[in-house]
């Protein structure tokens, strides 16, 4: 009889540590689910944009970051992707890895100014991306604000996140031209402006699904997956890293082209080393689609001849609208800090370094042969770089985007040169 008991308590025995299984993972999801509800700003925002819409939206409104809400879309003439403007007088917080913190307002117009700076009559306006928008600066502290202190011109702000040369177009047709200004610059942002330009070709093409990955693409619907999708944070969460490490977004143009790796599987980060002094750089490794297209460039899968066109609607936009277009070139950090950056793969040094060369070559070739003024930034931000080191960085290490002390070089190298195009 005892050796049957025996037998009999084994089926048993194995399907109580099956249940205590099953019960320790449903306590750590309980658990896990209730850590992200009480701080959602644990997820990443990069995983973020991929939760089902109005999960995402819920979310992001608890963090104060910028929704589809906040926004409204802006009808284009030229065939290209939605595009989304701030609503005037929301706000923003002033920094995104401090979404309790201060925050700045949007102008009457939804651009991101102080409220005496938005009033006519207005000598210049700026447009470009993220790079020359508010990013962890006030409205007064960005180099358009500078450049208007410095150089006494009345400057304005028109950047627009998340967008490229096409849509600083649209903005400047849209918005710039009831101004009257002098001088329109006009900012290419050497990291991701080439990846724009060809996310709008993609979609002109009828392509929509080839739209880049910039700040615009949080605004668009993520829709699908069900129940837990729309309710739960810790699946949401999963499903987006998934849905990121498969690539099912909108970065393999090129892969089944010609080998391209699967851009979510490159490591992109690199640090700054001064010394014993090490500034870890792009941690959550970012921006991806740079040395994606930069490999693209390399293999010449993209010829750059794609950033004529428009550069040469600027040149004919300012000759209809009687303004100066200046045409800025504003390098990546890992160009500024080319001297002291160390990438966690080698390989991407030499790749960076040649995309920066060829597109810095070609657009300061265009611009000469359009008659449009240009201004490299890159050697006046590789001199404070060198100056400063460690003790006042240009860039944010996080998102790679302008600190203060940037935009303080920025505008006096632009002051400089404002100064002699005053004079003619």
């Amino acid at each position: 009889m005892a050796a049957v008991s025996t037998r009999a308590e084994k089926p048993r025995g194995w399907a109580g540590r099956l249940a205590l299984i099953a019960y320790l993972i449903i306590a750590v999801a309980i658990g896990l689910e209730v850590l992200l509800r009480v701080f959602p700003s644990a997820i990443p925002l990069r995983l973020l944009r991929h939760f089902d819409d109005n999960l995402r939206i819920s979310i992001a409104q608890r963090l104060g970051m910028p929704t589809r809400l906040m926004v409204r879309e802006i009808a284009r003439d030229d065939g290209g992707p939605p595009l989304f403007m701030s609503l005037p007088h929301v706000t923003y917080p002033l920094d995104e890895r401090d979404p309790g913190g201060p925050v700045i307002i949007m102008d009457d117009r939804g651009f991101c100014n102080s409220p005496a700076a938005q009033n006519p009559p207005i000598d210049a306006i700026t447009v470009g991306g993220s790079i020359s928008w508010c990013v962890a600066v006030p409205p007064d502290g960005t180099w358009t604000a500078r450049l208007g202190q410095l150089s006494g011109l009345r400057t304005y702000n028109m950047s627009v996140p998340g967008v490229g040369p096409y849509e600083y177009l649209q903005v400047v047709k849209q918005f710039g031209a009831a101004l009257h200004p002098r001088f329109v610059f006009f900012d290419f942002a050497a990291g991701n402006d080439l990846r724009d330009i060809l996310a709008t070709d993609l979609y002109r093409a009828g392509h929509p699904s080839g739209q880049a990955e910039g700040a615009q693409q949080t605004m668009l619907r993520e829709q699908g997956g069900g129940f837990l999708a729309r309710n739960s944070y810790l699946y949401a969460l999963i499903r987006a890293a998934l849905i990121r490490e498969t690539g099912a977004d909108n970065g393999e143009r090129f892969k089944d082209e010609a080998g391209l790796p699967d851009r979510h599987k490159l490591d992109f980060r690199f640090h700054l080393k001064w010394g014993d002094r090490v500034i870890a750089m792009n941690v959550d490794n970012g921006d991806t689609d740079e040395p994606y297209h930069a490999m693209a460039v390399e293999r010449g899968l993209v010829d750059l001849d794609r950033l004529r066109r428009p550069f040469e609607q600027l040149a004919e936009l300012g000759k209809r609208l009687h303004f100066k277009p200046i045409v800025t070139y504003t390098p990546a950090a890992y160009t500024v800090y080319d001297d002291v950056a160390v990438f966690n793969d080698p390989a991407m040094a030499p790749l960076m370094r040649k995309f920066n060369e060829k597109q810095l070559a070609y657009v300061s070739a265009l611009t000469a042969e359009l008659g449009l003024t240009f201004v490299d930034l890159t050697p006046a931000l590789r001199a404070a770089a060198a100056e400063l080191k460690d003790r006042d960085l240009l860039y944010i290490p996080e998102n790679l985007h302008l600190l203060a002390a940037g935009h303080r070089v920025i505008a006096r190298a632009l002051a400089k040169r404002t100064a002699d195009l005053t004079k003619q």
